[in-house]
């Protein structure tokens, strides 16, 4: 990366993020939190640098799209440093109204001064100028045309992945699904039964200055509106409650563990599932959690010490060759594509490949293998990612089932959803992650 990014602006910090998500160094999400600790920003400074980042990664395709009109350069082979300012700059001129473009410009062009290589405030300077003067001449592929491009650049997704839903879902759907992705979704918590309820909770949490709204499907569930970090809140110190999306919460549900049951965690940090189960079980049992990354455990047993939790254990251990453990319930929540999870990590759309699809479903075949040799007869297994790609999902499933005569499907029944075994769910349509859930009996 060319220059050097340092100092507490909202924009340099939302460059140096950018950098290294396009890098792949770091999750975006986790690189920003860690900046902002780094370098505290008044309230105002930091809702900036937020906006910027989220902003520029929901709409890269389309923010490239824009600088192409105007520059001699192809964005693809810029230097990183400055294809990130001028998104900062486009991002700042088509989507936000409340920046003046003038400052929109000016800061780009500083920014380029301060950490491109040189000369590049120039170029900046002239691509944003002739941005701003003739942002209406921008045009896009017709749709009648070429459906796959149009949306790829006016909805901001690879084409690759539009592809693949087209061909699934049709033209329209896979338009609202771009649509949800590109939405800022509100954040989701789930109520700590040990030590609260969702009212108390929502109560609680709006003296300390947050709106809140109940999950219409988790009942545990709601989504907080703050603009504070969230450990900043007390009830968040003190346990009250974990963040974790609706539709992830859905899976400990179906699994429905029972207070005294040893239930088993095959890919556990940072601990969401586990706690969740610990608390289902009203901290009466045994939760065996594993991961195959020994540092990731600390998340587990760290979130475990703040929500009151003493059933969950944490083993270093590979989920595909777990020994034996003897559960009553296992669920196994597969590392997958994480394509359901981009309102709230929108870098994944930039740093998937088609190719990991294929790699991952064999991982997820092997997990639920190793799940089924730890689960004792009668028991329920349940598998599920925050994918909607059927290659990690129903076709793992059903070539699970095809080598394990001794499984079958149980149907699904919670609230309004209803599945003969398998549920999928999507932001478009539930308002929730991208999530599949599958609920598995061993007969003999």
């Amino acid at each position: 990366m060319s220059g050097h990014i340092n100092g507490s602006n909202p924009r340099k910090i939302a460059l140096q993020v950018l950098c290294r998500a396009e890098a792949r160094e770091v999750h975006a999400d986790l690189s920003l939190d860690h900046a902002l600790r780094q370098n505290p920003l008044p309230d105002r400074d930091r809702r900036l640098a937020t906006e910027l980042v989220y902003g520029v990664l929901r709409r890269r395709n389309t923010l490239d799209w824009m600088v192409k009109h105007f520059s001699n350069r192809d964005p693809s082979r810029t230097d990183t440093v400055v294809r990130n300012i001028l998104r900062l700059g486009a991002y700042q001129l088509m989507f936000l109204d409340r920046i003046p473009p003038w400052a929109a410009v000016h800061e780009s062009v500083e920014l380029a001064k301060s950490a491109g290589p040189g000369g590049s405030d120039r170029f900046v300077n002239g691509v944003l100028r002739s941005l701003e003067r003739h942002k209406s001449e921008i045009t896009y592929p017709p749709f009648s045309d070429s459906p796959i491009s149009h949306i790829s650049l006016f909805y901001s997704h690879p084409e690759w992945m539009v592809k693949r839903w087209m061909e699934r879902y049709g033209p329209q759907e896979t338009i609202h699904l771009c649509e949800a992705n590109n939405c800022q979704p509100p954040i989701p918590i789930r109520a700590n039964r040990l030590k609260t309820d969702r009212e108390t909770l929502s109560a609680a949490l709006r003296k300390e200055g947050a709106g809140t709204s109940p999950s219409k499907i988790a009942p545990d569930g709601l989504t907080i509106e703050s603009e504070k970090h969230i450990d900043e809140f007390t009830s968040y110190r003190e346990g009250m409650f974990y963040v974790q999306d609706e539709a992830s919460m859905l899976a400990s549900y179906i699994l429905d563990p029972k207070p005294g049951e040893v239930v088993l965690d095959l890919c556990s940090a940072p601990g969401g599932k586990a706690t969740h189960i610990a608390e289902l079980m009203g901290n009466r049992g045994k939760v065996i959690a594993l991961d195959v990354k020994e540092g990731r455990l600390k998340l587990v047993n760290h979130n475990c010490l703040r929500l009151g939790i003493n059933i969950v254990e944490t083993r270093h251990l590979d989920g595909r060759r777990a020994g034996r453990i003897d559960a009553d319930r296992v669920i196994v929540d597969a590392p997958c594509s994480n394509l359901g999870t981009i309102r709230h990590h929108p870098d994944v759309k930039w740093n998937s490949s088609p190719d990991e699809i294929p790699l991952l479903a064999r991982l997820q075949e092997e997990l639920l293998a190793g799940g089924a040799r730890n689960l004792r007869v009668g028991g329920i297994m349940v598998y599920s990612t925050c994918t909607i790609e059927p290659e990690e999902n129903e076709s793992v499933v059903g070539d699970f089932l095809r080598e394990h005569a001794n499984f079958s499907l149980e149907a699904i029944e919670f609230g309004n959803l209803q599945s003969d075994g398998m549920l999928n769910l999507y932001p478009h349509r539930h308002g929730t992650d991208g999530f599949f859930i599958a609920r598995l009996r061993r007969l003999r």
